[in-house]
């Protein structure tokens, strides 16, 4: 488990318990939590800690660096890694000043990418030299102690990750991708190896794993998203005085809930927080709605202060009730699902910036508004802010017609106004945009994904 949403994915949905009844599993951790250590070795887990990954491979490294440049180039979304680029260059965010062996290096791996069949070549020669790496050589003698026969990664794209994936890949270790978010595949770097079993939320990611990949079309199920079984299951949710006691929430108010996105994709959207906030207290936005700012796990808190402190009408949550001093490894709780399910469910319409959680929202069919426009001073962002939408991956969610785009500030408050006035108004279209991206609308999708392991193993 390399970042805190596989915790989410495999523990709390209880996939690990399932697969303990038939299995023995051993779970790698990739930063340390005594009580997450604890928790899994007291289900029957072998835990096994693993921190560094500085002595990766220096072939494995390069490999990784050539095949990132290749999937971007004919990836079919590459826009999801164009946007993030430009804007990180709009902000002006200074970059550590490049030495004459990191050009070297980057030069150098640009040069060999153009290369013909460069590809197979890496393949041969990692199988060759990756063998005498210390750290390779640790790994691949954990799998045999723990008689590995199949391994299981959500988060193929994460260098972490690397060196077990191609020990699993030299040793016959059946391998399987059961893909994270349905975003992953064209909006992230390049899957560290081609596995033996795909398993994707859709249709879409189907296509995407077979064009980018070349992989046969039957080796990739459909089961949907795991994390999305919560949303189905009413045992999830408290009630609401219950949850609005919780955040301080007036019982007299309606709820807009704004899900920050990060920083990189979405650089001014503190401005639409302030813009919204602005517009309740001068009557703009009708009947006085509280807005719930729930903050991206992993976005830096300092571009919201200024909002934050002075806002009159925002109610700042965190997305999780445990902090870690590394953004991205928090050992997500039940009940931290429990109030992102309440959350969703009784707030009255939903803001972000082309993120999942339009997905999440819109299975508790409530409004869903991206903004998609910057109006302030040169408008720096704006061509990027609605080039998010036209995503090959986004654009299912775009054209189902249940999310509505405010590409002004005039658009953004008439959709706001709307959306609280007639909240069930595309309540047609958001079922067909959560049919579109999730395939299934049953919250089983674990019970798929189990039943595919047993498919598999035996």
């Amino acid at each position: 488990m390399t970042i805190q949403f596989n915790v989410r994915l495999f523990l709390r949905t209880g996939v690990i318990n399932r697969l303990l009844i038939f299995s023995d599993v051993t779970i790698v951790l990739f930063w340390s939590d005594k009580k997450l250590e604890k928790e899994l070795r007291n289900i029957g887990c072998n835990v096994i800690l693993k921190k560094d990954v500085s002595n990766s491979s220096l072939v494995v490294k390069i490999s990784r660096s050539i095949k990132n440049i290749l999937h971007s180039k004919k990836n079919i979304d590459h826009s999801a890694f164009k946007i993030e680029k430009e804007n990180v260059f709009l902000m002006n965010l200074k970059t550590p000043k490049e030495n004459f062996r990191s050009k070297f290096y980057k030069s150098t791996i640009k040069i060999l990418a153009s290369f013909p069949l460069i590809e197979f070549l890496l393949d041969q020669l990692i199988r060759i030299f990756v063998r005498k790496n210390n750290a390779y050589k640790k790994i691949e003698n954990l799998l045999r102690t723990k008689r590995c026969t199949h391994m299981i990664s959500a988060t193929p794209f994460l260098i972490q990750e690397e060196l077990f994936l191609v020990a699993a890949k030299l040793n016959d270790i059946h391998t399987i991708s059961s893909v994270l978010s349905f975003d992953n595949i064209v909006s992230r770097n390049a899957f560290a190896i081609n596995f033996d079993n795909y398993f994707v939320w859709n249709k879409y990611n189907k296509d995407e794993i077979i064009d980018l990949y070349d992989i046969e079309s039957s080796k990739i199920d459909i089961i949907g998203p795991l994390q999305f079984d919560f949303y189905y299951d009413s045992n999830y949710l408290i009630p609401e005085k219950e949850w609005r006691d919780k955040l301080s929430i007036p019982y007299n108010r309606k709820i807009i809930l704004f899900a920050g996105g990060y920083i990189n994709v979405v650089p001014n959207e503190q401005d639409w927080l302030e813009m919204i906030d602005s517009c309740i207290t001068n009557g703009e936005i009708r009947d006085k709605p509280i807005i719930l700012f729930r903050i991206h796990p992993v976005d830096p808190i300092d571009r919201w202060r200024k909002i934050l402190d002075k806002a009159k009408n925002i109610i700042f949550m965190k997305p999780w009730s445990v902090d870690t001093t590394k953004k991205g490894h928090t050992n997500i709780q039940l009940n931290d699902i429990v109030n992102l399910c309440s959350t969703l469910n009784y707030s009255d319409i939903h803001i972000n910036a082309s993120s999942t959680m339009t997905v999440d929202g819109a299975i508790y069919d409530k409004p869903q508004i991206g903004p998609a426009f910057d109006d302030i001073g040169n408008q720096k962002f704006d061509k990027n802010n609605k080039a998010l939408y036209k995503r090959n991956h986004f654009q299912p969610i775009t054209d189902s017609g249940g999310l509505t785009l405010a590409t002004s500030k005039k658009e953004l408050v008439e959709s706001i106004n709307d959306a609280l006035d007639r909240p069930d108004r595309l309540s047609k279209q958001r079922k067909r945009l959560v049919k579109e991206i999730c395939h299934f609308r049953d919250g089983k999708s674990a019970d798929r994904f189990i039943k595919k392991i047993k498919s598999i193993t035996f």
